[in-house]
């Protein structure tokens, strides 16, 4: 009888390794899969931090730009509170005594945004001052600053 070698289909040892380095492949996909995930919440969480940021700076920066009149008070070298009459409001009213002062909750600064009965705890601060200039306002909060031009004089 003549035996002739007829290789028709994988052997065990073959069908082994393509198994691990499947296995290898998918491990090493899922891991970058995993990474691109827990990068994706972190910027997720910037962005929202970023545009609740951008928020509260354009709400401080329309309610001293329609301010008629700004009260400043000194409540130590990092805290200012602010009081002012405007005729921006958040809750639709014609004109707004609006003030931003100081809470505490939990051990945290809170900057209060309060008219008419709201507040609104707008931001984590350490540092928050306000300067009259020639020509408008200056506002420092927790290292950053802008200016508010007042064209009225106001």
């Amino acid at each position: 009888m003549d035996y002739k070698s007829s290789k028709i289909g994988f052997t065990l040892l073959e069908t082994i390794i393509a198994i691990t380095l499947f296995m290898l492949v998918v491990m090493f996909l899922y891991g970058s899969i995993d990474n691109l995930k827990n990068q994706n919440q972190i910027i997720s969480k910037k962005v929202v931090q970023f545009n609740q940021k951008n928020q509260f700076i354009k709400v401080l920066f329309l309610d001293i730009f329609e301010a008629k009149s700004i009260n400043i008070k000194t409540l130590n070298k990092n805290i200012d509170t602010i009081q002012l009459v405007t005729k921006h409001s958040l809750y639709h009213q014609k004109e707004g005594n609006v003030s931003y002062v100081l809470g505490k909750d939990e051990n945290k600064e809170w900057l209060i945004r309060k008219e008419k009965g709201f507040e609104d705890k707008i931001k984590k601060v350490k540092v928050f001052k306000v300067y009259k200039g020639k020509k408008g306002y200056f506002v420092y909060i927790d290292g950053e600053y802008f200016e508010v031009l007042k064209l009225n004089g106001g």
